[in-house]
């Protein structure tokens, strides 16, 4: 009886280690993403890198989104707002609550159509802390002002300098606009 149970308990256990290391590897596997439409690196065009400017900004009205806290939807607020930089729009975030008021902005990058916008630590740890759906919202805020302010195609987000991640994915791609 012993040997039956001993036997038992020796093949679930190899049963279940097959079964994490499967699951292990079905995620690393999956390269879909939730809040948006990412690119590899090798599919955007390099081309030489340039500081953006405030000259090259000037519109009416600009575009910032952020989540309405009782209905969890994304809104889009139009404002009109002079002598935009990437520290500008990223107050607006903060004021909207999308992002943490002791957050900062490392640097802002426009490569042709494409942005490459560095955050700092403080940022990244508040990102870690929302959980999917809450990472998910933030992404989709960030990401869609910063798109219409600069009006840029893409954008990749990291934090130091690095890749920005959670406890589940890291974003190394470039996202499109998300659409709500």
């Amino acid at each position: 009886m012993k040997r039956i149970v001993l036997s038992m308990l020796v093949i679930m256990s190899i049963v279940g280690i097959v079964a994490c290391s499967a699951e292990k590897d079905e995620k690393k596997e999956k390269q879909e993403v939730v809040v948006g439409e990412v690119k590899s690196k090798e599919s955007v065009e390099q081309t030489s890198e340039e500081e953006t400017t405030n000259t090259d900004l000037q519109k009416d009205t600009e575009k910032i989104y952020f989540m309405d806290k009782q209905t969890g939807e994304m809104i889009c607020e139009e404002e009109k707002i002079e002598n935009i930089d990437e520290f500008l729009v990223w107050e607006k975030l903060q004021e909207k609550g999308v992002v943490p008021a002791d957050a900062k902005v490392n640097s802002l990058k426009k490569e042709g159509t494409t942005l490459v916008l560095d955050l700092d630590i403080r940022f990244g740890d508040f990102f870690r802390q929302q959980g999917t759906l809450g990472e998910n919202e933030v992404l989709k805020c960030i990401v869609n002002t910063y798109l219409d302010m600069f009006e840029a195609e893409q954008i990749k987000i990291t934090e130091e300098g690095y890749d920005l991640t959670s406890s589940h994915k890291i974003y190394d791609g470039y996202m499109t606009k998300i659409e709500q």
